[in-house]
């Protein structure tokens, strides 16, 4: 039974965050996150996240923000190294795109299903690319969640949030 409530959780979330409308009305396309990881075919190690979640309320923003992270971590940690995934959220309500770099370091963005696909796995790949020449050395020993500042990457978001 308690499974059975957090997958229907889940999917409310998840309605939730790729159906709601944008509070700007210029964008219909949604980039909401991007997040690097360290790489473990277990459990991968948060290292920096980027969100757009302005257009929903307060109130949502938490249980977004988890239910985001819970999926992207489980897509880049099962995306083998060197490779991309992509996961289509039931509906057609959106996707979490990953790519692993063959050094060990994941990304996932998490779009709805009007953003193009091509311009989300350059936002991968660039982020991936800027993340491993600014933190060199910083990021292999991580243990734990940890947030690593890189404002390239966080300037990158911001312009990728128009795909266009």
């Amino acid at each position: 039974v308690g499974e059975l409530w957090l997958k229907d959780l889940g999917r409310a979330i998840c309605h939730l965050i790729l159906s709601s409308k944008p509070s700007s009305a210029s964008t219909t396309m949604k980039l909401l996150s991007l997040i690097i990881y360290n790489w473990k075919d277990d459990n991968s190690i948060e290292v920096l996240a980027c969100e757009e979640l302005s257009s929903f309320s307060f109130f949502h923003r938490g249980p977004i923000r988890e239910h985001i992270k819970f999926h992207s971590r489980l897509v880049v940690s099962r995306t083998q190294l060197g490779r991309r995934s992509s996961i289509q959220f039931e509906q057609n309500l959106g996707m979490c795109h990953s790519w692993v770099h063959p050094q060990g370091i994941g990304a996932a963005v998490l779009i709805d299903a009007e953003y193009p696909l091509r311009v989300a796995f350059t936002l991968l790949s660039e982020s991936v690319r800027i993340f491993l020449e600014a933190n060199r050395g910083k990021w292999e020993d991580v243990q734990k969640d940890t947030l690593l500042l890189c404002p390239e990457i966080e300037q990158l978001f911001i312009k990728f949030q128009d795909p266009t």
